[in-house]
């Protein structure tokens, strides 16, 4: 009998167990990933926020705010 679902959302469900699985042998990313940000600038000043990022892209993002 053929599976209602569809071939798509098998398919979706097959890809996330494999990531589950993935993240259980290596617990370490879990726990590491994350995003440093060096600035919170408004949408105006877009153009100095580009040049702080450029001239110092190791500290962290700049996220520009509306």
């Amino acid at each position: 009998m053929p599976d209602r679902r569809g071939w798509l959302a098998v398919t979706r469900l097959h890809k996330l167990s494999l990531s589950v699985a993935s993240c259980k042998r290596f617990p370490l990313a879990l726990r590491d990933l994350k995003t440093d940000f060096q600035a919170k600038v408004p949408l105006q000043e877009a153009g100095r926020a580009l040049q702080q990022y450029v001239t110092n892209m190791t500290a962290g993002k700049v996220l520009l705010m509306p």
